[in-house]
């Protein structure tokens, strides 16, 4: 069995011997190929070498060219020799033959990587991929004498090549959409933790000015022992519970005394100054001096609105 060489390898072989036999005479070139394909070595490369004439009809080509045909064409090897290119690969001039034209006509050599052949089979396109060498022979005269080619079949690397494409154009989407996924994931996160935020600040608000207060006042009358101790019971259970919450409560910028908070939860129920100091048990006037400096707090000391109005739209319901 033949020794397996690198792509790289067969690559430096084929250019080195390209290279030994454009530097014979012009005369000898076609010449020199037409040996070359009969050499043993040439059949030991895993590539093609096919020669054409100046119209790309099958001249000679080595074992490896000569398996190729059948596997990927209608046809025998046998069969091919001495048809046109395109002939015994129906179906590939539409694709094929501008480049190899394009390359006789100019007179240079040129490589094709990953080219790709469509042959018509039984009624339908088959796809192979080439690593193609195309170039030229010039004769004695400088006129086209054909065209010498190497080629590789390069299907299974391509198959490859387009699978680990595919994987990694998933890869790239499972990441954007991860990526889209965890942005979504923080949006609700800081939501929750924005309502979490608000939901302990309205509770401990509550607490602060709707309880405190009352509580205060409450230990103020005369309770017997079993009322005091449910009181200091309550008042324990509140101090246990508000360092749970944050502390950077904004209605706390206004600074109310828990006898302010008293006054404006009665001034939000709409009671008056006399009905205010009969709940608190203190003197109208008191009320009024609280009452004043609520207005102070809340900015409201030089302006005509409502206190009770402004109570209802700053301090928690």
């Amino acid at each position: 069995m033949p020794n397996m060489i690198s792509y790289e390898e067969l690559h430096q072989r084929v250019t080195e011997l390209h290279k030994r036999v454009l530097n014979r005479t012009q005369i000898e070139r076609k010449v020199v190929w037409e040996r070359v394909l009969c050499d043993p070595f040439i059949n030991i490369l895993p590539a093609g070498f096919a020669l054409f004439n100046e119209d790309f009809v099958l001249l000679k080509c080595n074992r490896v060219y000569a398996d190729f045909i059948p596997r990927h064409t209608p046809y025998t090897a046998e069969k091919a020799l001495g048809m046109s290119h395109f002939d015994y690969k129906p179906g590939s001039e539409e694709f094929s033959a501008p480049w190899f034209r394009h390359v006789r006509d100019s007179g240079q050599s040129e490589t094709s990587y990953d080219f790709q052949l469509r042959v018509l089979r039984d009624g339908q396109y088959v796809l192979s991929y080439w690593d193609v060498h195309l170039s030229p022979i010039i004769d004695e005269t400088g006129r086209l004498a054909g065209s010498i080619m190497c080629c590789i079949d390069v299907t299974a690397r391509h198959s490859v090549k387009k699978i680990l494409e595919e994987k990694e154009e998933r890869l790239t989407a499972s990441e954007r959409s991860l990526a889209d996924m965890k942005a979504a994931l923080r949006v609700l996160l800081a939501l929750r933790e924005e309502d979490k935020s608000r939901l302990e600040e309205q509770l401990l608000t509550n607490l602060e000015q709707r309880l405190c207060p009352w509580i205060e006042t409450l230990k103020r009358t005369r309770l017997d022992g079993e009322q005091k101790t449910c009181v200091e019971m309550i008042e324990s259970n509140l101090i246990n519970l508000t360092p749970l919450f944050p502390r950077n409560i904004s209605s706390r910028v206004f600074r109310l005394t828990p006898t302010e908070m008293q006054v404006a939860q009665l001034v939000k129920l709409g009671m008056t100054s006399k009905e205010i100091a009969s709940v608190l048990a203190v003197s109208k006037e008191c009320v009024d001096f609280h009452r004043n400096n609520l207005r102070k707090k809340l900015g409201l000391n030089k302006q005509k609105t409502s206190l009770r109005n402004h109570l209802w739209s700053v301090l928690a319901s």
